[in-house]
């Protein structure tokens, strides 16, 4: 969604990214892509362009004011599965199958910096709004912090007992959140590496995502649930101190 929240985008295995009006739910634009199926997308604040992957492991921009193609700008090997991109669209990070992740300096979009540290699919990537870090998940259960300007891992987090499918961050880096098959939600103390707290779900966690500040989050579930939430101050008080 757009940063005024009147536009989304949408991406698909029928090959085809979309921009919708979310107050009409009218399809406002559309581009196929003709290699493979798409798997993600990512879209700056400016809302000029999307950033869309998938399963031919090209990193592709697209130009959401019309019927644009949609064009190349980088290659990873393996199966892209998630790309998070800063407000400013100065930095991207894709996260893909191999346990492979790469930044992309989007003055330099030749190829991007390898990121290495999971031992899975890199299924979920978020990156924060200055584009100075980065927290991913993975088939390996860890969620892991980087540091984007050397490209090291600063912190690891366990306590997931399946497949990370999902993480967020909040807009000062303080606070993580991760989403996992084993049905829960935790919440990460960042600068600390230490656990916060937990939620737990009836089924697979699959999607979970948080406004900047992480007083709200939604939730979506293999069975098909989608749950929004006002997160408890109490809940994040680690990190807040």
């Amino acid at each position: 969604m757009n940063a005024d929240s009147s536009r989304v985008i949408s991406c698909s295995w029928d090959r085809t990214v979309k921009q919708w009006e979310v107050s009409t739910g009218k399809l406002l634009s559309a581009a196929r892509y003709e290699r493979a199926d798409l798997s993600t997308v990512a879209w700056p604040e400016d809302a000029s362009h999307v950033y869309v992957a998938g399963e031919d492991g090209f990193v592709n921009r697209w130009t959401t004011g019309g019927n644009g193609k949609i064009e190349g700008i980088g290659f990873v090997s393996g199966v892209v599965t998630s790309l998070s991109v800063t407000p400013a669209g100065h930095r991207l990070v894709s996260g893909s199958a191999g346990g492979n992740m790469h930044l992309w300096d989007m003055q330099d979009t030749e190829r991007g910096s390898a990121m290495r540290g999971h031992d899975g699919d890199v299924g979920a990537v978020a990156i924060t709004h200055d584009g100075c870090a980065a927290l991913s998940g993975s088939a390996d259960k860890a969620v892991l912090l980087w540091n984007l300007d050397s490209l090291e891992i600063t912190r690891a987090f366990y306590g997931h007992q399946d497949i990370v499918s999902s993480v967020s961050i909040s807009q000062d880096g303080l606070i993580g959140a991760s989403g996992s098959w084993d049905g829960t939600v935790r919440f990460w103390d960042l600068g600390e590496g230490a656990a916060l707290s937990r939620l737990e779900f009836q089924s697979q966690v699959w999607a979970v995502s948080t406004t900047p500040d992480m007083r709200m989050m939604v939730v979506g579930e293999k069975s098909g649930l989608v749950s929004f939430f006002a997160l408890d101050r109490d809940l994040l008080a680690g990190a807040r101190q």
